[in-house]
């Protein structure tokens, strides 16, 4: 099993994030009400039933952020046979219905390897 992180899907999670990094009230909107906040930059966005979407803010400098999930796994090589996924999970990674980023960066704002 494979999932796919297209550049469609990259470019999408990019104008998200790059808005919110630009603008502070952009970002608590999409905190506050995550949905609508989206649909300001891609009008067609709609969530899939019985998912939920949770934005976290992490852009506190000296602080590193793991993001702990089972796609973020498989997307740094793991091997999706060695975690054990509901039958919802397992739609989320194959099917790609939500945009997961991993991004760690120190305190300068480099990214780590």
């Amino acid at each position: 099993m494979s999932f796919e992180l297209t550049e469609d899907k990259k470019e999408f999670a990019r104008k998200i994030i790059e808005k919110a990094l630009s603008d502070s009230s952009f970002r608590e909107r999409l905190k506050e009400d995550s949905t609508s906040a989206i649909r300001e930059i891609h009008p067609d966005y709609s969530l899939a039933e019985n998912t939920k979407l949770e934005v976290v803010d992490q852009t506190k400098f000296g602080t590193l952020y793991i993001n702990v999930s089972a796609l973020e796994y498989v997307l740094l090589g793991g091997d999706i046979e060695d975690i054990e996924l509901t039958p919802e999970q397992l739609a989320a990674v194959a099917g790609g219905v939500s945009c997961y980023v991993l991004s760690c960066f120190d305190q300068g704002g480099k990214k780590l390897q």
